[in-house]
């Protein structure tokens, strides 16, 4: 059997991510993969740039990642390491 050492789980902040990360806890254990990484794109859109000074008190960054590490901990039980990543996205107006 191919040996897997690391693991790419894309999470969106919808219901399907605690199935994803708990199907990433089972196939680890069985394909005895050395990490998980959980990676979450944060979209930043330029219409948001007319919001910043409403926005500016909430940091959606941490909001998100918070969310994510707990969902990932709640629901990943494998002995597996893992790690959340996140990345920002400027997405332009057409």
């Amino acid at each position: 059997m191919n040996s897997f050492n690391n693991i790419l789980v894309a999470l969106d902040l919808s219901e399907m991510d605690t199935t994803l990360i708990r199907y990433a806890s089972f196939i680890s254990e069985k394909l005895g993969a050395d990490k998980v990484y959980f990676v979450h794109n944060i979209k930043k859109y330029e219409i948001s740039e007319l919001f910043e000074e409403q926005l500016k008190d909430i940091n959606l960054d941490k909001i998100i990642s918070e969310e994510i590490d707990e969902k990932v901990s709640e629901n990943f039980s494998s002995n597996c390491k893992w790690r959340c990543l996140f990345q920002k996205i400027l997405i332009q107006n057409p």
